[in-house]
């Protein structure tokens, strides 16, 4: 039985998650960009300095886990909440530049603004910055420590801070939802619920279900052309919509699973074509990905922001030259089974399965296995927003993230399509080769949502 999640007497000492401790213990003091989440909105109508600094004092007010800072003691990591808010803010203006110019401009400052690191001993945690481009449009970023949040929260984060800027400008009081229980009930909570049989039934699924590979599984994908340039980071996309999208989605009604299912599916054929090519008499039978899930099965955390979001590996058998219908079934069963043991994060399966791999992917130097990451935002961010004369669009802060694993591919919903990002390491892959994979990808997706019963062996490989 699941222990009540109820709110705590904040005066007791406050574990860090087990997400945020192996952090803390590997790696506190290192800075990448990865440990950076950035926010931007584009706004079109009066705003103020002023105005903003009220509605962001309010929002972490609002939101225990924008407080948060961390230290270690005898017992491990544990989490502090500060009684005041606290965030840095920047005021720039770029209107002395030519107007075509200006947005450009101010979104470089931001960027640079959001790469500087955060101490997670001192905080705050989250900052944020205003570029006036004229009178009547202005640039917010926001930058958060990843340790505080994710990728829900983000979508929380932006909601709340446009009902309270509203607010901030005369406009009437936020309607926003109530927060029963906040990230450091959670954070005691989960110490709770991760004991005992509960404990050791959910290890004992990840020991089985990792059987033979390790926590961090290497995705067997390597680029022979590669020369182990400096390491970059480059971005390539692919983009389904219209026709294509629309049997793509029919199909997935078809066989009753989610487009992520069926999109993660036939990634995982093109991995498993990719390796055959480079090695027909010596393939494994499954692919492994690493991915995430949302890990607010509790319906009280629905508003609350923090880092709650699980890292899960997803393996699955590809062998047998499957069909889409088998493949994607395959798919749905072994991500079911993953979700309904995903309470176990990842850090203590690591601890179960490959104690030396705890904590390797915040180690300073240390060499990652190079895995494969994929995922797919549950929803898209909503936009644009309009709020008493004041609009605001969502823009991306182009802070660079570089893939610890070598690759990682982001699936972004679309109105009617979707478009999947692979963001990769130059000193891994060549833009070559990635282009070569997104293109068999493409390949089997097209040729599945025209044949669904199509075996793998039937599709030409690129």
């Amino acid at each position: 039985m699941r222990p009540t999640l109820e709110p705590i007497d904040r005066s007791q000492r406050i574990p860090a998650s087990y997400n945020q401790e192996e952090r803390i213990l590997t790696a506190a003091a290192s800075h990448t960009q990865n440990n950076i989440v950035t926010l931007g909105l584009h706004l079109h109508g009066g705003v103020t300095a002023d105005a903003l600094a009220v509605a962001l004092d309010r929002l972490v007010a609002r939101h225990d886990a924008l407080r948060l800072t961390f230290s270690v003691d005898t017992e491990g990591a544990r989490l502090h909440v500060a009684n005041t808010p606290a965030v840095g803010f920047a005021v720039r203006s770029v209107e002395s530049l030519a107007p075509t110019k200006r947005f450009a401009h101010g979104l470089a400052m931001l960027a640079e603004e959001a790469s500087a690191p955060f101490d997670v001993t001192t905080g705050p945690l989250i900052r944020a910055g205003l570029v006036r481009l004229c009178d009547t449009e202005h640039l917010i970023g926001i930058a958060v420590d990843h340790m505080i949040i994710d990728g829900r929260s983000s979508e929380i984060l932006l909601r709340d801070l446009l009902a309270l800027l509203r607010r901030a400008r005369g406009g009437p009081e936020a309607d926003l939802p109530d927060l029963p229980v906040q990230f450091p009930d959670w954070a005691v909570w989960e110490r709770r619920h991760l004991t005992g049989a509960v404990h050791e039934r959910l290890s004992a699924y990840w020991r089985t279900a990792l059987e033979g590979i390790t926590a961090l599984p290497a995705s067997g994908l390597a680029d022979p052309a590669c020369d182990r340039r400096p390491i970059g980071v480059r971005t390539q996309r692919l983009a389904f919509d219209g026709d294509v999208w629309a049997r793509l989605t029919a199909a997935a009604r078809t066989l009753r699973v989610s487009p992520f299912t069926m999109l993660s599916a036939v990634l995982k054929a093109a991995v498993y074509r990719r390796r055959s090519l480079r090695q027909p008499d010596d393939v494994a039978s499954d692919v492994t990905v690493f991915g995430a899930v949302a890990n607010r099965a509790e319906q009280a955390l629905d508003d609350a922001v923090g880092y709650f979001s699980n890292s899960v590996v997803m393996r699955t058998d590809v062998s047998g030259d499957p069909g889409l219908d088998e493949l994607v079934h395959r798919e749905s069963r072994m991500l079911l089974s993953a979700m309904a043991h995903g309470d176990l994060p990842h850090p203590l399966v690591a601890r179960e399965v490959s104690p030396e791999l705890y904590g390797i992917r915040f180690r300073p130097g240390a060499e990652v296995p190079q895995y494969l990451n994929f995922d797919m935002p549950k929803t898209r961010p909503a936009g644009p927003f309009s709020i008493d004369g004041l609009r605001a669009d969502i823009v991306g802060i182009p802070v660079v993230e570089l893939p610890r694993s070598g690759l990682r591919l982001i699936a972004h919903p679309l109105l009617d399509g979707v478009r999947i990002d692979a963001r990769y390491r130059t000193d891994r892959f060549t833009g070559t080769w990635i282009a070569s994979l997104l293109s068999d990808y493409r390949r089997l997706l097209v040729a599945w949502s025209e044949k669904p019963a199509a075996r793998l062996s039937a599709i030409a490989a690129e």
